[in-house]
């Protein structure tokens, strides 16, 4: 291709995935085995059952006595029901005795329910002379008692495929009786950043232009089950690109460039993606993330992102975590931490647009406030680190005014709250 790339429509985020997947199927790797104290961010390859019923036993779910409920039905403040003690039990030694009429057994929490007995009376509505018991309250069949299978029964559903495990999904598949669980090979993404300008952190020169948005891009990976080859910075030379975007089709399942998308003769990517294999979308209705280009070599995707970095990490909230989120077999939709307050002052944006604009929140006498940071300059990485989250503001909507609500997505896991 020669001469300039000219964006000649913007397609919408939704529309723009739409031709990709169109293009190409993006799903998971095989899968493979893995130990269940690895599973922790893993992705299930398969539905799993419980092997056992848990608790596998009928248990005390409080400290205190196990008795026959029908001797103390009547118990009462007043008029107690007297018991004899005939032993104790604890979760590692229970007691191995039948529990008879008019006895008590003292039990801890966990502790196996000795046989006979059918309900525990707390401690605190109990009162102990030597072997004598005391129960001034009544007890109902299963009273504090955990009873077998309640928490899972055998062959019940633990964990469906495509969930991204948690240490709580992993806890339930090891009391479940699992081991080992199949998930989804790690799938591989190259990424690189375009720009003979560029230069690595601990090369630069004060002149220089540092080298950020890999560290970006990898951190937003770091949490998903990938493996990142990070290929490092590439020159704006379209034959590089070309042979780079070729070989990086055949070791990865998806790439991810930084740079070269911009219109004119800038779009050095673009035009070595169009010889390397198809470019299915360039342009689309964001801002301050337009010149985003989606395409296949090799039927691998590819995500070309502008090389700003506020572009860039829009360009992976809206197009590259979805597409990870496929690579990876994650099913489910994407939940992003929200909050709701009223804008410090006034947000504009254009028409036909949506526009992501940075936000902080300020918590005032404990309502909280949303206060745009920068509302233009995608070059401006301090935004971002100054910034809690985005404040989406659709295309159809010509901004917002000072007072009014606005929902902020968030991507600190922690916020000051405080002006700055």
């Amino acid at each position: 291709m020669s001469g300039e790339h000219v964006l000649k429509e913007l397609a919408a985020p939704e529309e723009a995935l739409s031709r990709l997947l169109a293009k190409c199927r993006i799903g998971p790797r095989a899968a493979e085995y893995v130990g269940v104290r690895s599973a922790v961010g893993r992705v299930l390859a398969e539905d799993v059952v419980s092997r056992r019923d848990v608790p596998p036993f009928d248990r005390a779910a409080m400290d205190g006595y196990a008795v026959r409920s029908a001797d103390v039905s009547s118990a009462s403040q007043s008029s107690p029901a007297v018991l004899r003690v005939v032993g104790e039990a604890s979760a590692d030694r229970p007691f191995t005795g039948r529990l008879g009429r008019g006895e008590a057994v003292r039990i801890d929490t966990g502790a196996r329910m000795p046989e006979g007995a059918d309900a525990v009376v707390m401690l605190e509505y109990t009162r102990r002379e030597g072997d004598t018991l005391y129960v001034y309250s009544p007890a109902s069949p299963l009273q504090n008692v955990a009873v077998r299978g309640e928490d899972m029964k055998r062959g019940s559903l633990v964990a469906r495929r495509g969930t991204l495990l948690t240490p709580y999904d992993v806890a339930a598949l090891a009391a479940a009786g699992w081991s080992e669980v199949r998930v989804y090979a790690m799938p591989r993404i190259a990424i690189a950043s375009i720009g003979s300008e560029l230069r690595e952190p601990w090369e630069a020169s004060p002149e220089d232009v540092v080298e950020t948005n890999r560290m970006v891009v990898a951190g937003v990976l770091s949490g998903y089950p990938v493996v990142v080859a990070d290929k490092g910075i590439l020159p704006d030379d379209i034959a590089v690109l070309e042979d780079f975007y070729s070989r990086a089709s055949e070791e990865a399942d998806m790439i991810i460039t930084m740079g070269g998308t911009s219109l004119g003769k800038g779009d050095y990517a673009v035009r070595a993606l169009e010889r390397a294999g198809e470019v299915v979308v360039h342009g689309v209705s964001l801002y301050p993330s337009r010149p985003v280009a989606l395409g296949v070599v090799g039927g691998k995707p590819v995500l070309a992102l502008p090389g700003y970095p506020v572009a860039v990490a829009i360009g992976m909230s809206v197009f590259g975590e979805e597409l990870v989120r496929l690579l990876c077999g994650i099913e489910g939709r994407p939940v992003k931490p929200r909050l709701r307050g009223k804008l410090l002052r006034r947000l504009p944006s254009k028409l036909g647009l949506r526009h992501y604009a940075r936000g902080r929140v300020v918590i005032r006498e404990g309502e909280v406030a949303i206060e745009p940071v920068v509302t233009s300059g995608a070059g401006l990485i301090s935004s971002l680190s100054s910034s809690d989250g985005f404040v989406v503001v659709s295309e159809g909507v010509e901004g917002y005014e000072a007072g009014e609500e606005v929902e902020i997505e968030l991507y600190r896991r922690y916020i000051r709250g405080g002006e700055r």
